[in-house]
């Protein structure tokens, strides 16, 4: 396992709202950096920081560069780059305008959270279970990253092809990195190594869906199911990286979730609303971005008449997530009755409407509207793909 301690990088604080059955519960504010930042700047050119959340910080429109460095350094705070080549801070810069905010625990229970009990096993690194408020998932159970949430990406798709990219993604505001070894400060969402050997199973949690796969300029990281998992959190039991959706940061294009002990997401239950696109009233579901809460629009499938549905199989759902639930969905100025479930054959559940499977769109993109609140473009509507069609659902 990668040495050394999970290094402090800082976040930025936004509001999370943990959805419950029926609706939303507001939850305490989590101290993290939004994924998304660097992505909305390069589509929108622009920094939010929203006033009602951060007194005194004003809302910044037009190009970064210059309005972000006299922003910081009205606090004090030069324009600087990281010590690891030109990956450039933003994250950094961000996080000195945080407010101070409480984070969300997670606890391993003391057996889960054991250490290996031999030498030889200690140099493998240990994978838990810990008690969520989403349920049971994976956790780190040995080493300097002990008890720390774990997390993966719906897109990646190991050893083919990966969402969370190592290396560098060149934007217009810099550099970024999605991850990269354990301790890797400029990444976005840092792997969880096991370059000791193959990594140990904890109570509860499956030896033989346990594997690891090498990366360049990761290492050997630990796999579940087949999916990479990945660090995120700034400490031990914070859960912060549920349910973010990064459809426009290329090449990520997917959603993070918990991974619970049977090798599936732990989604939360939801909460369906509307959206405009093109000046029209659309269906959409409610997920985290860089930018707090953004109501991306859902989708229907031809296909899922006449062929298995696009949720079961694995292409097809990395291009369009299901929209998933843990329970009964909630809904905002919806008849509650057109609300439905499906079950896949992973044992997950569907969200439906009018019976019909309600899909994500992976590369949807995002504008901002006149008052600078970001908006989803519904730009997946009528593409054919996968024996079928995807369409918004007009008019809900």
């Amino acid at each position: 396992m990668t040495a050394g301690p999970l290094p402090a990088r800082p976040r930025l604080a936004w509001p999370l709202v943990a959805p419950a059955p029926g609706g939303l519960v507001a939850l305490p504010a989590v101290p993290r950096t939004p994924p998304l930042i660097a992505a909305l700047r390069l589509a929108w050119g622009v920094v939010t920081a929203t006033q009602g959340n951060h007194p005194g910080i004003e809302r910044v429109l037009g190009d970064v560069f210059a309005p972000a460095s006299s922003l910081l350094t009205r606090f004090g705070v030069r324009h600087t780059r990281e010590e690891k080549g030109n990956i450039m801070s933003i994250r950094r810069w961000l996080a000195l305008l945080a407010v101070p905010a409480a984070a969300l625990a997670l606890t391993a229970t003391p057996a889960m959270a054991s250490t290996a009990s031999s030498q030889a096993k200690s140099a493998a690194t240990k994978i838990i279970l810990a008690n969520s408020p989403f349920g049971w998932s994976l956790a780190v159970g040995s080493g300097p990253y002990k008890n720390y949430t774990l997390y993966f990406i719906s897109s990646d798709n190991a050893p083919h092809s990966y969402g969370c990219t190592t290396g560098v993604t060149s934007t217009a505001v810099g550099p970024i990195i999605c991850t990269g070894p354990s301790n890797d400060k400029n990444a976005e969402w840092p792997a969880i190594t096991s370059n000791g050997g193959m990594p140990i199973a904890g109570q509860g949690v499956s030896q033989a869906l346990l594997g690891r796969v090498y990366r360049k300029g990761v290492g050997w990281q630990v796999t579940y199911a087949g999916q990479p998992l990945y660090l995120f959190d700034q400490a031990p039991g914070q859960v912060t990286g549920e349910g973010w959706f990064e459809p426009g940061l290329p090449p990520w294009h997917g959603i993070w979730w918990l991974m619970s002990p049977d090798g599936q997401p732990l989604p939360w239950a939801g909460n369906l609303t509307t959206t405009k696109v093109n000046g029209q009233w659309v269906l959409a579901e409610r997920y985290l971005t860089g930018a707090g809460w953004v109501n991306f629009p859902v989708y229907t499938f031809t296909g899922d008449q006449s062929g298995p549905y696009c949720g079961n199989v694995a292409s097809c759902a990395r291009a369009w997530p299901p929209v998933l639930t843990n329970s009964s969905p909630g809904y905002t100025g919806l008849p509650g009755s057109n609300i439905g479930e499906t079950s896949l054959s992973s044992g997950l559940t569907q969200v439906t409407w009018n019976g019909s499977p309600l899909y994500l769109f992976s590369h949807e993109l995002l504008t901002l509207t006149s008052t600078g609140a970001p908006t989803a473009l519904g730009n997946g509507n009528g593409i054919q793909a996968f024996g079928g069609t995807f369409y918004l659902v007009t008019n809900p």
